[in-house]
This record gives C-alpha cells, sequence and structure tokens, in this order.
C-alpha cells in the first residue's frame, strides 16, 4: 500500500512541476487547473487566485481540500485603463481587495464571493477607507477618507501642485499608531514653482491633521511598527535613488541606496517586523532580493544574479518565498531566514506567479502565463518537510 501512495504523490507532483522534487509532498486533493494569479489566504484555511486578464479579474475561492468555493467575475470599467501600486490583499475588514485597475476602475469582494465598493488605500476593520486619490479636483497632494459611518472628509497641501498620472492614486500605508503615508511624485511648490522629485506626507486620521512633510521620498513601500518605508529619488522608476525607512515623528533611520536599473516597488516589498527584517525584491534588469536590517537597514544577504529572483511573501516562521526566473531553473524556493539558503524547491517549468504560506505551514504556489492562461496553468498546496 505505501508504495503505491508514494507513487500516487509523485504523478501528482510530476502533473504540476514537470520534475519537481519528492521531497515537497502535495497535500490530498491538489494540483487544480486553475489560471495562475496573486494569492489570498482563503476562507476556513483555503485559498482565493485573483487573476486579470485582458479587460477584466477573475476572483475564485477554493476550500483546502482543493474545491472551488466559488467565483466572482468583473470587467473592467474604462478604456485606457491605469492601474495602481496597491496590492491586493485579505483586507481588516475580511473583504480581498483592491481588486481591478486603481486609476480607473477597482472593487473589492467579500468572503462569500460577493463584489463590493473597493479602497485603493488602508481599510479598517469597519470597512473605513483612507486613500490618496489621484483625481484633479484641486491637484493638490490630499487624503481623502470614507468612514464607515459618518461623512467623507479630505484633507489637503495647497502649497503644492500636483498631477498624478492617468488618476492613479498613490500608495498608501499605516503604521501600528494608525498614523498614515503616501508619497507623491514630482510635485511643484506653488510660491517658488520649484518641482522636487517626491514629497512625503504623514496624517493622523484621528485629527485629520498633516503632522508632516519630507521632500525626496517619491513612493510609500510598506508600513514599518513605528514609521514608513519609502522609495526616494528615482528608485520607484529605475533610475537610482535609495529605499529609506523614516520614524513616526518623520526623523530618518536609515537609507539605502539603489543603483541605477534596478526598481523597487510595493507588491516587491515585506515587512517582517517580528523577526526584525525587510525583504526587497528588485525588478527590471536585475531581478533579485535582498533581506535587511529593520533597524539599521544593513544587508543580511541577497540572492544571485543568476536565479533572477521575484519575491513573493514571507510566512509565519520566517520562510522566505521566492519565484526563480532563470529558464533552466523556473519554479518556487522556500528560503531560510538567517541565510537565504535553499530550504526547498519546486521546478514547475511555468513561471511562478505567487506563492503563500498557509494554516498549518502548507505553502499555495501558482503557476502560468501572466495575462494568458493556458489549460497548463496549475494552483496546488505543498506540505514541505
Amino acid at each position: 500500500m505505501t508504495r503505491y501512495v508514494i507513487a500516487a504523490v509523485a504523478a501528482l507532483l510530476l502533473a504540476f512541476a514537470g520534475h519537481a522534487a519528492a521531497a515537497v509532498p502535495v497535500a490530498p486533493g491538489w494540483p487544480r487547473t486553475a489560471p495562475g494569479g496573486e494569492l489570498l489566504p482563503g476562507p476556513d484555511g483555503g485559498v482565493v487566485v485573483v487573476t486579470t486578464v485582458a479587460r477584466g479579474a477573475t476572483t475564485r475561492a477554493f476550500t483546502a481540500r482543493a474545491a472551488l468555493r466559488w467565483v466572482q467575475r468583473s470587467t473592467f470599467g474604462c478604456g485606457n485603463c491605469d492601474d495602481g501600486p496597491q496590492p491586493e490583499i485579505l483586507q481588516p475588514d475580511g473583504t480581498y481587495g483592491p481588486i481591478g485597475v486603481e486609476g480607473d476602475d477597482y472593487w473589492a469582494v467579500t468572503a462569500n464571493g460577493l463584489r463590493v465598493r473597493g479602497c485603493a488605500g488602508v481599510v479598517s476593520p469597519d470597512g473605513g477607507c483612507v486613500a490618496a486619490p489621484g483625481d484633479a479636483r484641486d491637484s493638490h497632494p490630499a487624503f481623502a477618507a470614507r468612514p464607515a459611518a459618518g461623512s467623507a472628509w479630505r484633507v489637503q497641501d495647497p502649497r503644492w501642485f500636483w498631477y498624478p498620472e492617468s488618476d492613479v492614486p498613490a500608495m498608501v500605508v499605516q503604521d501600528a499608531g494608525g498614523r498614515v503615508y503616501a508619497g507623491y511624485t514630482f510635485p511643484v511648490e506653488v510660491a517658488t514653482r520649484r518641482q522636487i522629485p517626491g514629497l512625503l506626507m504623514a496624517l493622523d486620521p484621528a485629527t485629520r491633521a498633516i503632522l508632516w512633510q519630507r521632500e525626496g521620498p517619491t513612493q510609500a513601500l510598506a508600513a514599518l511598527p513605528d514609521g514608513v518605508l519609502v522609495a526616494e529619488g528615482g528608485a520607484a522608476f529605475g533610475t537610482g535613488g535609495a529605499v529609506a525607512a523614516y520614524s513616526s515623528d518623520g526623523t530618518l533611520l536609515w537609507r539605502r541606496g539603489v543603483p541605477s536599473g534596478q526598481r523597487v516597488a510595493p507588491r516587491d516589498t515585506v515587512v517582517d517586523a517580528r523577526r526584525g527584517r525587510i525583504y526587497v525584491g528588485r525588478v527590471d534588469t536585475t531581478p533579485g532580493v535582498t533581506a535587511l536590517d529593520l533597524a539599521t537597514g544593513a544587508q543580511r544577504w541577497k540572492t544571485r544574479p543568476s536565479d533572477r529572483a521575484r519575491l513573493l511573501s514571507v510566512g509565519r516562521s520566517g520562510r522566505v518565498y521566492v519565484a526563480i526566473g532563470a529558464a533552466a531553473r523556473r519554479g518556487v524556493r522556500g528560503l531560510r531566514l538567517a541565510t537565504g539558503a535553499t530550504a526547498w524547491q519546486l521546478r514547475t517549468g511555468l513561471p511562478v506567479r505567487d506563492a503563500l504560506e498557509l494554516a498549518g505551514g502548507r505553502v499555495a504556489v501558482s503557476a502560468g502565463i501572466p495575462f494568458a492562461p493556458t489549460t497548463r496553468d496549475r494552483l496546488t498546496v505543498l506540505v514541505p518537510g
């Protein structure tokens, strides 16, 4: 009987990966043929996949045993659609979002698969929203709030002009103390007509007061426990600059240079506050992942350039999950916290779209061609040793 069980597991791995390592067993019921996409934790230990193709996005929820729970499909209500930097996440109010294109048409999906109004910013547990809208109503850097109860409000700084590209909102993050941060690119000072690369603003939503501003940051990347991690100069555009950490009072904690040709983005940045680490993915000409010390910005390790690694997520145990883009080794790896060494790997043949640690240490992996799903696309759940 044991021989047949081992053979069945090996067959599943081969169906998913072509030549996967038998040391990474597959959970019962997996894999499934499913279009590749972003992975989010699903209801009751399952997994949710958000797939964007052509003119729309489809959200699918699977149970822990690989049964399809529900599907939500929506077509973008825009012509020349413009997406923004805010990644899809499981929000504090239990919805998934923002899904769609933040510059034009976006929404959220409930745990039951219903489409509801989305938020291109930070969401509170009661469903309230604070965002940095990219509309041209006043052309000033601003925060806009839509509380769960009460009237909407808006706070702006009239000392600066800000011309967002195609109404795309700025990335907004919130630290553990409730302070909200956003970086605005290329604002112009009203009085002097002076243009700067970027402007970082901190907001106290409770008092609706702008706490402070700092010139230079072009984009908020992620919240810190007591502050914010930002891209400075051209780091968000691949033209050099830096990644920097600011405390909640606006003090610069540290700054680390980003070479020209390497771009950093919110979707490729993870803060693991519990273990004092920051992981920054580098995209464009030199893909890779760098592990930094949260307190000092010192480099702890980085992936080899030849791997063309892309940061996917960080698990509860501190395991770092990356996609390997090198064609001969294409797949997913689980990296060790201390050194970045490979703990396990799975070759997929197809590009890995995402990997996410689920309850019990299981790891969901989505593989497929971006924007062009085929019957070869696979969603599976692994049980690494």
